[in-house]
This record gives C-alpha cells, structure tokens and sequence, in this order.
C-alpha cells in the first residue's frame, strides 16, 4: 500500500519502486506522538522481533555515531550481537517508506537487495514459509552474510 500511494502520489511506475526500511529511535508506537510533524509519506510499523540478532540501543548508537534523520524520522542504529539467553529481541518502530529502484539494487522475487545492508525477510508468524511478508533493508556494519548464517 505504501508503494501504491507514493507511485500515485509521484506519478512513478509502481513497477519501478521498493520499500526502504529505517529503525527509528522510538521504542514503543506510543513513543511516536512525541513527533511534531508526521512525515509526508511513508508508515510506521511495530511489534517485530529479531531472531539471532537485536538492534543497538539508543545509547549504544549514539555513542557510536549511528543516529540520522531520515525525512525528519529520527533513526538510530546497527544490527548487533543478541544478548545471552535473549532470543527473540524486540525492534523498535520502523520508518518505511517507497522509493524508486536504483541501478545497483538486485532485483529478486522476494523484492530488490541492496549492497553493504542486510536485506532481512519478515514473517508473520516465527514460522518461515509461507507467512514471509516483505524484505526490510537493515544498516550493519558487519558482513550481511554474518546476519544470514546467524
């Protein structure tokens, strides 16, 4: 749907956009009324979890000089290491927007891989398969193929 209404709104080939994923400094969808001004285009989504994996805190980003604004969303963050005996880490509310497809983006049939991001498939449930619902593009400084095997 986000794809569809900023092809209509751009007057862009739906063909030709993607979705983009940002993790927002936000913890709770709650959080988000804190905002002044809501973004222009795009959506937010929330109540995902990572397996094999979490993503930094605010904290741990800033000290590490992972925070930007992205379209006036604040975001913050890399993929790291899960914590001992957390095995289903909780994500912060994503920023996802459409945007149109670049020239180095491989095109699949689950959706486009980018370079230098982990393009992690999200589910509806924890069981894989069938239940697969989009590819959200994910900021690490570590190998993609780290996250992968993980």
């Amino acid at each position: 749907a986000v794809q569809q209404v900023m092809a209509r709104k751009r007057s862009l080939p739906l063909d030709n956009m993607t979705i983009s994923t940002d993790v927002t400094i936000y913890r709770r969808p709650e959080d988000l009324n804190s905002l002044m001004n809501e973004p222009s285009d795009g959506a937010f989504i929330h109540g995902l979890f990572m397996q094999g994996a979490r993503w930094m805190t605010v904290e741990e980003a800033s000290a590490a000089n992972q925070t930007r604004l992205t379209s006036g969303i604040k975001c913050a963050g890399v993929i790291v290491d899960s914590h001992a005996k957390d095995l289903l880490p909780p994500m912060p509310v994503l920023y996802v927007k459409a945007v149109s497809v670049e020239a180095e983006w491989e095109p699949t049939s689950i959706g486009h891989l980018r370079p230098n991001m982990y393009n992690c498939p999200c589910y509806y449930t924890s069981f894989r398969g069938p239940t697969y619902v989009f590819l959200a593009t994910l900021d690490t400084e570590e190998p993609a193929t780290k996250w992968i095997n993980a």
